[in-house]
């Protein structure tokens, strides 16, 4: 089946780098895999809440780190406004994405994990794309180096994650009690942080 979303021009030239073409077969290839990422995003990020634990961002260039937050508090993704299309329609891309039989129940899975009504494919494909977009924001707007994403949980919820292989080698974590789950400020590798405070670590 094929399914036509529209969003705006200019959405799609900050996701791909570039000015739209007038080739529509290159346009569709590239509008899939911006879906694609993002879909996979959403079901990593599902499998790791799944557990107890949540994907943050977590600023290291400041002592104590700092929780500044996941994908969507950071980027400013507000889901009450995120399948909002353009009003021009001058600016508006229109995308006829060819999806097999398959493709649509991974659409509906991920899109009951978003909240989105799964019957509307269309708008579910519009969210995933802006998604993609918030990813891309930042990767332009924030400091990789001083910035790092952190999978966040306490002993026993990194216990289950671990135990499904659900964190990358090297990758930072944060290591909560019950009573520190909501704490902004993270203490780093020090060994001798203070007492319920979120401690930093490295997965290995």
């Amino acid at each position: 089946m094929t399914i036509l979303t529209s969003f705006s021009e200019k959405e799609f030239e900050q996701v791909a780098g570039v000015p739209i073409k007038g080739e529509e077969e290159a346009q569709v290839s590239m509008f899939i895999d911006f879906v694609q990422e993002a879909i996979q995003f959403c079901f990593v990020q599902s499998d790791i809440e799944g557990t107890g634990c949540s994907l943050r961002y977590l600023s290291i260039d400041i002592h104590p780190f700092k929780d500044m937050g996941d994908l969507y508090e950071l980027a400013y993704l507000d889901f009450n406004t995120i399948l909002e299309t353009p009003k021009e329609p001058k600016e508006t891309v229109k995308v006829e994405l060819p999806v097999i039989e398959e493709g649509v129940g991974r659409i509906s899975e991920v899109a009951k994990i978003l909240g989105i009504p799964s019957s509307e494919p269309a708008h579910a494909i519009l969210a995933f794309f802006r998604i993609r977009l918030a990813h891309k924001v930042l990767e332009n707007t924030l400091d990789f180096n001083s910035i790092k994403t952190v999978i966040r949980g306490t002993k026993d919820s990194m216990t289950v994650l671990k135990k499904k292989g659900l964190h990358p080698e090297n990758m930072g974590g944060v290591l909560d009690t019950q009573e520190t789950v909501r704490m902004s400020e993270v203490w780093g590798l020090e060994n001798d942080p203070p007492e319920e405070m979120p401690q930093f670590f490295i997965f290995d």
